[in-house]
Parts: C-alpha cells; structure tokens; sequence
C-alpha cells in the first residue's frame, strides 16, 4: 500500500470495493452491548482525506478484534478494501452518500504523514439548518460563542419523543438560540397525538397543589391549575450573563456576581412567576427562559417591544384568569423573594388535551 495509489473519498462509490485512500481517523467511537461490556458491539468512524472529505465507516462485531487495536482517533491510516453501501444511517455525520464497512479484505497501515489536516470544518448559516426544507438528520459545523446549555428535555421530532439538550450561540455580541428550534406541544398528526397524550394524561403522574409539596424531589407532575396572577414586585425578565446568572449594573458596564468578573454580552431572559391555583390550593409556579421562549414563540428580547410603559405584555398578562395544563418539576426552588415556586417544564392551553385529561382523573 503506496500513498501514490491513494484515491479522494469523495470518489467513492459502490461500483467498486477496491477503494485506496490516505485518511484521517477524526472521531472514532464504541456502541456496547449491555450485557456484556468487555467486547463492543461495533465501532463507528468519520475519516478524512487531505482534501477535507470525509465519510462515515463502521466496524462490525466479529472485525474489532482484528481492527480495533491498530486504529486510534487523531492517527493517519492508508486504508483499502470496503464493503461501501449507501449512507440510510438515522444520523449522518458526514455528507457523503456512502458508507464503509470493514471486512476480512480490509487493509490499514498507519502512516506518518502531515498533508491529512487535524481538522476540517464546513460552517453553515443557522438559517440554513433552522429552514423547514433542511434534512435534519445531517450534522452540521456551526461557529460561536457557547453562551448556555439547558437541561435535557423531551420534545416531539418527526411524530416521536426524543431527549433533547439545546443550546445557546453568541454572535456579534447578540445571543441567537441557532441549535434548535422549539417544538410545539400540540398534535400535527395521529402519531404525534398518542405521544402527546402519554406524556400529559398517561404516563406522567397527576398531582394536585395540595399534594406536589409530598412529591420525591427531581421528579414530574401534571397540574390543571388557573392562573390566579402574577406574582407582584417581581419583574418577568432580566439581564442574564452568558452563564446565565442575573447581571448587575457595574461602571458603565455589568458585573456577574457567579463568574466574577465584568461582562460585555447580556441578553435578555424571561423569569415569569404567577400563582396557581385548583380547588385544593395554590402555589407560586415559575416559566424560566426556554420554556417561556417555546410557549409564546418569541425570544424575550422580541417580546420586549410589546411591553408599553414597561409594564407587562398582553400576551403575558392575557394567561390570568385561564386553566391550563402545567408539567412541572416538584424540585422546589426559591427566588429573590424567598417564595418557595415550582419551575414549568411544559405548559399548553390546548382544549382537547385538558378535556382529555379531566375525563381520565374524572375531574370536573
């Protein structure tokens, strides 16, 4: 095996299996099985050539132990002798059409060689990945400042409930939310109406306020509560550090009591508390900033310019007096004025999810 006979990835096809290229291992990952954590179920890998491109490879079972002790992540290999297939992995991690299999044929030698970069990256504009036509299941390279990860989080993708973590860029001193966009809590179709309804009226315990304090600490109820109103002398918004701690006016500038230091980017952040109450009692919830970003469909600093006087937005102050369905953590949390509130995870108005839930609890 010659460098000089080697071929670009980005000719690869599946007329041949006798493919020669020079790459690079840029990530290189386990999948195990749960039973038996001493031998792996396969190894997955991105490869690059000196030319940027790159392409997914798997290694099956019975091929690790012949493979697996001579490929390390970072190193250079010339590499021949592919079962290629086309790409229908889930998620691609590469752009290619096609994807390598490791068989018995299948050459490595390793190769010092500096002409395969350390890294090659492809940025995309958010507005092409946030755009309704894009294939999501194509990873992107995306450039910015990380300025916040949130907490895991369900969220319906393609009529299924997936875990999701989003997060926060930063870009020319602003904060854009470019990884992901909110997904709405109601039904777009029958698929997506089952899952829907077990999260709200199956699967997820029912409470009611007089019983949540009794609730384990970290885990999940269901409330049908009414919001009574906002809780007073609290503002529902704040500047935030990139850390996302409430930020301090500080010589012409802000200072961050958590990172302990001046800062240059802020950006504005909901913090809404309200009180709810049903026929049991009542208690202080609070809507922190991705969840209230989801359920108004606007950033805070958008719905900034309908606050008049700066005073509290309609769409706001419009959900007092109102029923709803609030899915919240019974991890009691304390705010500025020391009142015990509960953080929202989800909330929806939707009516055929209330009455569907008031017909399984027998309320009425």
């Amino acid at each position: 095996m010659s460098p000089d006979c080697c071929q670009s990835i980005i000719e690869i096809n599946d007329k041949k299996k006798k493919w020669c290229f020079l790459a690079r291992i840029l990530r290189l990952w386990k999948s195990w099985d749960s039973n038996n954590s001493a031998v792996p179920l396969t190894v997955d890998l991105v490869l690059m050539d000196s030319y940027g491109h790159k392409i997914d490879a798997n290694i099956g079972g019975e091929f690790i132990p012949k493979f697996h002790s001579s490929l390390r992540e970072d190193d250079v290999y010339i590499m021949c002798n592919f079962n290629v297939t086309l790409n229908h992995l889930d998620v691609k991690t590469t752009a290619h059409k096609y994807y390598l299999n490791f068989t018995k044929h299948t050459k490595i030698k390793k190769v010092d060689d500096d002409f395969v970069p350390i890294y090659s990256y492809f940025f995309t504009h958010p507005q092409v990945f946030l755009s309704p036509n894009y294939r999501s299941e194509e990873l992107v390279d995306v450039i910015g400042m990380l300025a916040k990860v949130e907490m895991e989080d369900d969220n319906f993708i393609d009529g299924e409930m997936k875990k999701v973590v989003s997060m926060d860029l930063a870009k020319d001193g602003m904060l854009d939310r470019t990884i992901s966009k909110p997904h709405s809590v109601y039904a777009i179709n029958e698929t997506t109406k089952a899952h829907v309804l077990d999260q709200w009226v199956y699967k997820t315990i029912r409470h009611t306020l007089s019983t949540l304090g009794l609730c384990a600490m970290g885990s999940m109820s269901v409330i049908l509560g009414k919001v009574e109103h906002l809780e007073p002398n609290c503002d529902w918004w704040y500047l935030s550090c990139v850390c996302n701690t409430k930020v301090i006016p500080y010589d012409n500038m802000y200072y961050c009591q958590t990172c302990s230091r001046r800062v240059l980017i802020v950006s504005q952040r909901y913090i809404i508390r309200f009180r709810v109450s049903d026929n049991t009692g009542s208690a202080t919830f609070v809507m922190h900033d991705r969840m209230a970003s989801d359920f108004y469909e606007m950033s805070c600093s958008k719905m900034l310019q309908y606050a008049i006087n700066d005073g509290v937005p309609e769409q706001i102050s419009n959900m007092v007096g109102k029923c709803y369905l609030f899915m919240v953590f019974t991890r009691v949390c304390s705010n500025s004025d020391s009142v015990n509130s509960y953080p929202v995870a989800k909330v929806t108005a939707d009516g055929a999810l209330i009455q569907s839930f008031k017909r399984h609890n027998s309320i009425e």
